[in-house]
């Protein structure tokens, strides 16, 4: 009975709202036109030359892809609209705030509050302010790729118009990774807004737009996102430490999870020490732990998981990464790419999961593949 409601409030928000594709550069404001330059990125291209693992994703390279420079608009009187933050100014939607994609925006839920949203009294920040709200926002992964590279607006509004944005987040703990980020990044503690009411109205919002493409490129839903290596150059820049000495650590992740989990962890851990690998468990560690340790390691063997986005974060990295064949598909490819931007050797293995997407490591083929990359 709720997904049915769900269903209607959204026709109706389909009926009401138009969606703004943010990326239409016809529509820029810019904050300082003279120094465009400086938040503009130079353009990325993709081409379809891809491992053997990822043949399928040549079916999208007809031609190679470009992407759109990365900016920031400035809106007036926007409101940030229920957990998912999506961005609405009078009856615009912005799609940027729900992945680009009307199929995210109807799987968030906030059709409701949406339409509350006209008619309800809003709190107000008066301040300058930029939104870093996202529907995946408690994912490692997409808090690092979809959420951080926005601060770039915060960083550039400070510096060329004397004031510092106010930063609105879900209410995470001041000891979540999501804090730590920001805290590290260099974002003041008295900037920080979380956001704990429905609906925010914002007087003056910075909307960043990423600079990834979706394929194939349709506002219905995303079928497949190709990264772009923009943003990470940008954090690495910010958050690597300067190192002297080549990276030589090895090191085994384990998740001890319910879900996504290496079933014989205990047996593979043992031969990998053997090896002379660490065993980590990454979610023990602060996020500034997380930077120095995979800024250390040569080598990598873990699980699929969003700690892998930590290869960001390296410097030199020879990465297996063992895959449940269950969620094959096209999210596959994510630290392929990451790999494929910084030169890694990245190794991709299949295995198959029960329905929990747990797996069974084969200790042959891991000595083998082991003994190939060590």
């Amino acid at each position: 009975m709720k997904s049915y409601l769900h269903a209607i409030f959204f026709k109706i928000v389909k009926l009401i709202f138009t969606f703004n594709n943010q990326k239409d550069l016809k529509s820029l404001i810019y904050i300082d036109q003279g120094h465009s330059q400086k938040y503009e990125n130079e353009k990325y291209v993709v081409y379809g030359q891809v491992s053997s693992n990822f043949e399928w994703i040549k079916t999208y390279f007809n031609a190679p892809i470009f992407f759109t420079p990365s900016f920031y608009q400035v809106l007036e009187n926007a409101k940030v609209i229920g957990k998912s933050g999506i961005i609405a100014q009078k009856k615009s939607i912005w799609l940027s705030s729900c992945c680009e994609s009307i199929g995210y925006l109807q799987k968030s839920g906030e059709s409701l509050n949406i339409l509350r949203s006209l008619y309800t009294k809003n709190s107000t920040i008066e301040s300058p302010c930029i939104s870093l709200i996202n529907i995946f926002d408690a994912n490692y992964f997409h808090w690092i790729n979809d959420c951080l590279p926005s601060l770039r607006a915060y960083f550039h509004y400070a510096e060329h118009q004397g004031v510092r944005p106010k930063v609105l987040i879900s209410p995470f703990s001041k000891d979540s990774f999501q804090y730590q980020f920001l805290l590290l990044l260099g974002v003041c503690k008295d900037d920080i807004i979380f956001k704990t009411t429905t609906t925010i109205l914002c007087k003056s919002l910075l909307v960043y737009n990423l600079p990834y493409q979706v394929k194939p490129k349709s506002p219905e839903w995303n079928h497949m996102h190709f990264l772009n290596r923009t943003n990470y150059d940008w954090l690495r820049e910010k958050l690597m430490p300067v190192r002297k000495v080549k990276p030589t650590r090895k090191v085994f992740v384990v998740r001890n999870t319910k879900e996504r989990r290496i079933v014989n962890q205990a047996e593979v851990a043992a031969q990998l020490i053997e090896k002379g690998f660490s065993v980590v468990d990454v979610s023990l560690l602060s996020v500034k732990e997380q930077i120095d340790l995979f800024s250390e390691t040569s080598v990598l063997i873990t699980v699929h998981g969003a700690g892998l986005t930590n290869i960001v974060f390296s410097e030199r990295i020879k990465i297996i990464e063992f895959f449940p064949m269950i969620r094959y598909g096209y999210s596959t490819s994510t630290f392929f790419q990451i790999s494929n931007f910084f030169s890694f050797e990245y190794i991709l293995c299949m295995c198959k999961a029960d329905n929990l997407e747990n797996i069974t490591i084969d200790l042959d083929l891991l000595e083998s593949m082991v003994s190939k990359i060590d």
